[in-house]
């Protein structure tokens, strides 16, 4: 199947790796993978901080590059989203109105697409040890598939998932305005999930969102845990 694949714009600058890989596990499942160089940022920063006119332009771009007639994965939950149910209220009723609700329906997370597509795959596993999956809010609450990655970590007999005791969701506290609106407020969200995390024997932390990542890696400060996207689980 040829896909189209939908970089945000952090992960080319910071984490291209998962760009990378993104492609070639897609290729491995058979797939074509096709990426418009020209596409740039999703506008969620600008939504963010109340700039829905800089935000309407960047969304503009994004949906005259993007071809609908074929699905769109983006390795990363939170632009995905931003694609798929912020850009609603954004071209509602807007001369862009039937073009983004062509395109919502073909916007898919890597995980959420490949568990869709390739129903009960098991992929090989590239790392060891003990999997904590952190489900972000983006994944759980507009994607709607918030296991998804989950399930290839699950399938995978080489993996073993360890599960927070408490609630199954926390925020991290890192998007929206959060962190520069209410800085302790964020910090605290980080620091309980994190404090969960201390006690228990945990060799990964993995995600669909890089930026939850980060922001958890920041009051990671007692253990060895490595806090990656769980794409490098596979490759």
């Amino acid at each position: 199947m040829l896909l189209d694949l939908f970089v945000p714009c952090y992960i080319d600058h910071f984490y291209p790796d998962i760009a990378i890989k993104t492609t070639k596990l897609l290729e491995q499942l058979g797939h074509t993978v096709n990426y418009n160089s020209g596409i740039t940022c999703c506008g969620r920063p600008a939504m963010v901080h109340g700039h829905n006119d800089l935000c309407k332009e960047a969304g503009e771009k994004i949906i005259k590059e993007l071809s609908t007639d074929r699905p769109i994965i983006c390795p990363d939950s939170y632009c995905a989203a931003m694609l798929r149910v912020e850009y609603k209220k954004t071209f509602h009723n807007s001369t862009f109105h039937n073009e983004y609700n062509a395109l919502q329906k073909k916007v898919f997370e890597l995980g959420e697409f490949i568990v869709l597509e390739q129903k009960n795959v098991i992929l090989e596993s590239k790392i060891l040890g003990n999997i904590v999956y952190y489900e972000s809010c983006h994944m759980r609450n507009d994607i709607g598939s918030a296991n998804a990655a989950k399930i290839l970590l699950a399938n995978n007999p080489q993996i073993k998932l360890i599960e927070i005791p408490g609630e199954a969701h926390e925020c991290c506290g890192c998007h929206g305005a959060i962190p520069l609106n209410f800085p302790n407020l964020s910090a605290a969200m980080a620091q309980g999930f994190i404090a969960k995390l201390q006690d228990l024997e945990v060799d990964y932390v993995v995600s669909s969102d890089m930026l939850c990542l980060h922001q958890l890696k920041t009051y990671y400060t007692k253990g060895n845990a490595q806090f990656v996207h769980w794409i490098e689980a596979f490759i």
